[in-house]
């Protein structure tokens, strides 16, 4: 069985609201994905987190 890494991130506001995004199957879900090859996971998380919700990060 092939391995993937997967990132998430949990964010959320300072009343504790947590951001999530649905998926293409309708649930809703921490954002996140696999990470590419020779991709550190930190750097794998941003890019999730920019793709999934159009977030910047600094």
């Amino acid at each position: 069985m092939k391995r993937v890494d997967v990132v998430s991130a949990i964010i959320y506001d300072e009343e504790e609201n947590l951001l999530t995004v649905k998926n293409v199957k309708g649930y809703w879900e921490l954002p996140g994905g696999a990470v590419e090859k020779g991709e550190h996971l930190q750097q794998a998380v941003i890019r999730e987190v920019k793709e999934e919700t159009g977030m910047l990060s600094k």
